[in-house]
């Protein structure tokens, strides 16, 4: 990156862990630069990195933040798709998580977001790609999701089938999964079973999202 910016002549670059920092702790998070510092930041429903180069960004503009300020943004900003948030009580979210990486990150932020806090347990619908590493997307969510709802993506040959997730649930040990047409009947049933202490989920995929987000009522 340092030498990028040398090449296109860039007067002031600002690196992470060098112009400034953040830590990540049980249920909040810091922030750390030359000229400001915030402390115990709610958790957000986006990467927390990208939270912190938006403050830096902000801090170069000369804007001025406060810790109040800040909180109550990240209690509201999402992106589309990603941890998006499709109702409130009971809650619902559907997130494009699709491999380890953005798994592991997800489950982690469920964890430590306030905004989850009352949540007993998760309902998780699931559709997912056959080139991607399922049975290790999978078994993130051994011991933390009570029920399973499997359906296939339409007309797309990439997709796995809810019968291969199915097989791959059993022999990781799951119980409780229920294998449905489709990705929307997926969810429709989950939603129709829902409680009011547990999370509804939706992930594995792009597809997965969009067939649940172009329901009339999600």
């Amino acid at each position: 990156f340092q030498q990028q910016a040398n090449e296109h002549n860039v007067s002031q670059f600002m690196q992470v862990n060098d112009f400034y920092r953040y830590q990540v702790d049980a249920a909040t998070w810091n922030y750390n630069s030359e000229n400001v510092n915030f402390e115990q930041l709610g958790v957000p429903l986006i990467p927390v990195q990208n939270v912190a180069t938006a403050i830096t960004a902000l801090n170069c503009l000369d804007v001025e933040l406060t810790q109040s300020q800040l909180n109550k943004v990240l209690e509201t900003v999402a992106l589309p798709g990603r941890m998006q948030v499709v109702s409130e009580q009971p809650v619902a979210m559907v997130d494009v998580a699709h491999n380890s990486h953005a798994i592991n990150y997800l489950l982690s932020t469920i964890e430590k977001s306030k905004r989850f806090e009352s949540i007993t347990d998760i309902r998780l619908v699931i559709g997912m790609m056959r080139d991607k590493d399922i049975k290790q997307s999978l078994s993130l969510f051994k011991g933390k999701v009570s029920q399973w709802y499997l359906g296939d993506i339409p007309n797309n040959s990439r997709a796995a089938a809810a019968s291969e997730l199915a097989e791959q649930l059993r022999a990781l040990g799951e119980q409780n999964v229920h294998v449905t047409e489709s990705i929307q009947s997926a969810w429709l049933q989950a939603k129709s079973e829902q409680t009011q202490s547990s999370l509804l989920l939706g992930v594995g995929s792009f597809y997965t999202v969009a067939e649940i987000l172009s329901l009339k009522e999600v």
